[in-house]
Formats: C-alpha cells, sequence, structure tokens
C-alpha cells in the first residue's frame, strides 16, 4: 500500500517539524507546498529530509490563497504519475491517529479503496494548565474537545478517484467533488470510524494573530471564494487586528468556538497525542507578528537542540516499572521515592486496592470511575501526580496482570515512558511467595503474631508451573518488543537489587545516585514465610533444578553505554 499526503502551508514553523515526523511514520511520502512563507519552514523542511524523511518541497508565490486549485491539480498529477493507493490532503496542524491507539496505517490497509473516506477532526485546545516551557504545541496541549459540535472531517481520497481529472477537491478539504453538467456535486463518502485526525488550529498568541492576520486577507479577495469559505477567519481579524493581548483564557474561548458557527457548550477531556517522534530537535524563536501590519512576517531563528536543552525542555521524566508478583517491586518503589526527585506509585489500575483509590480521590483529585478508561487515566495520573509531588521524575509499577495487553504494548512504544523491568530470578520463590498470598491473605513479608497460626495447605504442582511459565512468556513478550523498537530499557533481577544497581537505575531515570536509602529487601527471603506449605519439599523436589529457579536477563538492556 502507497500513500501520499499533500499539504499547504504558511508560516507554520511552531508545528511544521511535528507534523512532518509524526505523519512521516505512517505515509511513504509527503509533497508540501509553501505559500510565501517568510519563516523558516523550508529550513526545517530540508533539516528533515537530511535525516531521511521522505518530503518534497515545492513553493507557491502567488499572492492570494489558491490553496484548492494547487491541490487538486497536484492530487491529478501524483495520481497519475505515481499511483498511490491513497491520496491524503493534510494541513500543517493535522495529525493522522487511531482513536483506538492502535497503528493508523493498519487501519488504512483495511479500507474499502474503491470509494473515499472521511476523518473527523479532534480539535485540541490550549488551557492554562498547559506547560509554557514547552518548545513543542502537540506534546504542550494535552486537552481536547470531548465532542465536535459541530462535527468536522477531511476527505481521504483513493488513488483511482484522485486520478480523473473530472473531479477535484472542497476548499479545506473536507469533501471531494465531481463536474457535472449541473455544476461540482460531493462524491459520497464514508466515515473511516477508525481513524482521525488530532487537530491543532489555534496553539499561541502569536500564532493565532499570524494565521488570521496573513491568511484572511489572502482568501479574502480570492474571485472564487465561496460566501462561508474561511468565515471563522474573518470572525477572528477584527480581535487579531486589536493590539490588546490576548490570555490564555481567551485564547481557550476561541479554540473552543474554532469553525463552530454555534456557542454549544463543550467540556475538555485529558487526551494527550501518543506522537509517532521522540522530540523535535529544531527550536523556534518567533519574534511575533507585529499587529495592524498584515503583511509583515515574523522572522525566525532556527538551531538544533544540544542534549542538555531537551532535557531542559522536558517538564518532567516518566517511566513506568512492568514486573510480576511478588519479585520485590513495592519495595523497588519505596527506595526509588526516597530520592529527592523520584516519585514512585503502584497499582493505581488495580481497583480492588483501596489505599490506592483513597490517594487518587484525596490526593490528585481523580474519581475511581475513570479507571474505566486505561489510557486517559494513565496521562492524568502522571499529569496530576508531577503537580502534586513536586518531582522532575514520576514512575508506576504496573503488574502484568492489572492492564490490557494493548495498553501495555501501546505505552512501550511512548518515547516519553522511559521502561524498567523487573523480575525475580528465583521464580520458584515468588510462585510459592504468590501461592502464600492467595491463599492465606498475607501479603506482608514479615507476617504478623496473630497470623502465623493460620491453618497450611497443600500446593499443587500444575499452579506452581502454569504460573513461572505465564510469567516467562510475559517477561519475553516484553523483551523482545523493546529490543524490535530499539528503545532503552532498564531490566534487573530482585536478587540484582543492591547499591551500584540503584545508582545505575537512578543514571538511567537521568538522576543523581542515592547517597543513604532504607533497604527492605532483606525481608523477602524470611524461611517462616514458606511453613504454610505443607507439601514444600515434594515441591522444591519437583522444581529444584535451574530451570525453574533463574530466569535470563537481557545483559546489555542494564548497561549505561548502550543508550
Amino acid at each position: 500500500m502507497k500513500i501520499v499526503s499533500i499539504t499547504w502551508a504558511r508560516n507554520e514553523v511552531d508545528i511544521l517539524e511535528s507534523f512532518v515526523r509524526h505523519n512521516a511514520s505512517i505515509v511513504d511520502r509527503m509533497v508540501i507546498v509553501l505559500h510565501r512563507t517568510k519563516d523558516n519552514s523550508s529550513t526545517i523542511l530540508e533539516m528533515l529530509r537530511e535525516e531521511g524523511m521522505a518530503i518534497d518541497i515545492r513553493t507557491e508565490e502567488h499572492p492570494l490563497h489558491h490553496q484548492t486549485e494547487v491541490l487538486t491539480a497536484l492530487m491529478h498529477d501524483l495520481a497519475q504519475n505515481d499511483a498511490p493507493d491513497w491520496i491524503l490532503p493534510l494541513d500543517a496542524d493535522e495529525f493522522l491517529i487511531s482513536p483506538e491507539n492502535a497503528d493508523p496505517r493498519e487501519k488504512l490497509e483495511k479500507l474499502d479503496r474503491t470509494t473515499p473516506h472521511l476523518l473527523c477532526w479532534r480539535t485540541y485546545v490550549p488551557t492554562e494548565r498547559d506547560s509554557p516551557t514547552e518548545p513543542d504545541p502537540v506534546r504542550r496541549i494535552i486537552f481536547r474537545k470531548s465532542c465536535e459540535e459541530p462535527p468536522f472531517s477531511k476527505v481521504l481520497i483513493p488513488g483511482t478517484l484522485a486520478a480523473d481529472d473530472n473531479v477535484c477537491l472542497a476548499p479545506g478539504n473536507h469533501s471531494i467533488l465531481r463536474h457535472t453538467p449541473e455544476g461540482k456535486i460531493p462524491v459520497s463518502a464514508m466515515p473511516a470510524s477508525h481513524l482521525a485526525l488530532a487537530h491543532f488550529p489555534v496553539r499561541s498568541e502569536s500564532q493565532l494573530r499570524r494565521k488570521i492576520l496573513q491568511g484572511w486577507p489572502s482568501v479574502r479577495d480570492l474571485p472564487t471564494r465561496q460566501p462561508r469559505e474561511a468565515y471563522h477567519w474573518k470572525q477572528l481579524f477584527p480581535r487579531c487586528s486589536d493590539p490588546a493581548p490576548i490570555g490564555r483564557e481567551e485564547l481557550q474561548k476561541i479554540t473552543m468556538q474554532y469553525s463552530a458557527n454555534r456557542d454549544t457548550p463543550v467540556d475538555l477531556t485529558v487526551d494527550p497525542l501518543i506522537r509517532r517522534y521522540a522530540r523535535i530537535r529544531y527550536i523556534q524563536q518567533t519574534v511575533p507578528v507585529p499587529v495592524g501590519n498584515a503583511t509583515t512576517s515574523p522572522h525566525t531563528r532556527v538551531h538544533q537542540l544540544s542534549a542538555s536543552e531537551t532535557r531542559d525542555a522536558d517538564q518532567y521524566q516518566r517511566f513506568i516499572l512492568f514486573c510480576h508478583p511478588r519479585c520485590g517491586s513495592s519495595n523497588l518503589c519505596r527506595i526509588l521515592s526516597q530520592h529527592e526527585d523520584i516519585h514512585c506509585a503502584s497499582e493505581i489500575f488495580n481497583v480492588g486496592n483501596v489505599n490506592m483509590q483513597r490517594y487518587l480521590a484525596a490526593t490528585l483529585g481523580m474519581k475511581p470511575t475513570c479507571l474505566e478508561n486505561h489510557e486517559t487515566m494513565l496521562q492524568d495520573f502522571f499529569f496530576r501526580c508531577h503537580a502534586h509531588e513536586k518531582k522532575s521524575v514520576i514512575g508506576l509499577k504496573i503488574l502484568d496482570y492489572q492492564v490490557p495487553e494493548y495498553l501495555q504494548k501501546g505505552w512501550l512504544l511512548q518515547p516519553e515512558h522511559k521502561v524498567i523491568l523487573l523480575s525475580r530470578q528465583n521464580m520458584l520463590a515468588a510462585a510459592l511467595s504468590i501461592q502464600i498470598a492467595w491463599r492465606t491473605g498475607i501479603y506482608n513479608i514479615r507476617p504478623n503474631e496473630e497470623l502465623v497460626l493460620r491453618r497450611p495447605f497443600r500446593v499443587r504442582k500444575e499452579d506452581i508451573e502454569h504460573w513461572m511459565r505465564s510469567q516467562r512468556e510475559w517477561l519475553q513478550e516484553l523483551r523482545s518488543l523493546l529490543l524490535e523498537h530499539g528503545k532503552p530499557f532498564f531490566e534487573c533481577t530482585y536478587e540484582q537489587l543492591g547499591k551500584s544497581t540503584i545508582a545505575e537505575l537512578c543514571q538511567f531515570l537521568g538522576c543523581s545516585p542515592l547517597e543513604e536509602y532504607e533497604n527492605y529487601f532483606s525481608k523477602i527471603t524470611q524461611p517462616h514465610h514458606y511453613e504454610y506449605i505443607e507439601n514444600l519439599s515434594e515441591i522444591l523436589d519437583a522444581f529444584s533444578s535451574e530451570e525453574y529457579v533463574s530466569i535470563p536477563v537481557t545483559p546489555h538492556t542494564k548497561t549505561l553505554s548502550s543508550l
């Protein structure tokens, strides 16, 4: 399958790199027409092309906004000469996504290639909670409209239809039209329910003023302009011409009403875009557009981010600790949380964890009902926890059974999440420990005196073998996924945890080593913990081989030189 995107852009330097990095990982080729750009858009595109991205850069210097005519001609040319399966018109503030957090390309593969499809907008809204130090607007703006009212969509065009000279794009790429003796009529299109466009139309005051003051005059004077074409630009032109500052609250209100012809109340929801890139590499420092002079363009300096600047640009670091039961993960969380820069929480997805529910409700203001939406809750948890704890590294422990497999994979692929894998080398000890916990309700390693008199029980060899096998398979799958995508991760076992490993782990998270900390690990091997098992000798005899008491660890993942 071959997908080609076509884009008309003008002075979108603040989001252009993010736009290309995300969408270039989905489509096979991006053709971008720069319309009278006076910022450094072309420089950034050249840098991205030098990185190996399939970008075709073209220019258009006509003073009027002939986007529809230029992109229609480009669509015909590409469809007739390159024979793509799909032509995807994209604005520079649009990001192709799957609402299910699946691979958009996989969803494209399943579409009927004989009919156009409609991609609905998901409009993101700047708020007062956005980090002012984050240069990437896609990372900075994490709230979107809970519903689009009225709904808008963009068209995805089959290559065979795009090659037809009798069709053309509608203004704004909202549909495809066919020329008939009666005039232009829309071509019937199907909704692509498994795909959408994340839309970032308003990102800052300077960007909004630049967009409206430069955009509306170039559309207003078009002889072919339809009555409602770019009506939202027309509505905003007087306000953007007014030198009075546009505050964050007003900016949010403008975005909520963007392209809406009625003031319908709509809620906001936290839904950070799952980007298909790690970080932008080029910072833009833009001089604001002088108000009242629509023809004046900003001058922009571009430089590549150094490693220290990249770290400074991050609001906070995130990590996820993947582990299996009874491997010492709770103790590791306690140790890491003793660091002045690290906070590590446990089991927020465990709906039976009453203490965690109280913590979420009292401390972070999160209701247990939001557990139903794992993806949203994860992002909201990191955001709220960072705001509450005031620490620069926020972590979350996830046990293998607490979230669906597809979410585990989705989180592993997010570049902003560092990953730690913790297991117990003596898997037999972990299996016996979990059996005791399940049978007696004793989860503390050193049981209280009143619980020691609980009745002993027998364990089945089949249960032990099944548990160890499933945990091995789960850990190996996580390893394979991480190695496949080349993402740095830190793996160790409980038996390896000591001062040197904790120091390496802190370094992996970008923190200084812990000089002194309380060590909890000595409690996990207390022999009386196993006195509840009547047939302990039988189990030890059956599973005493090296195969059952050790688990392989990928050697290079714990070595910082490989990161």
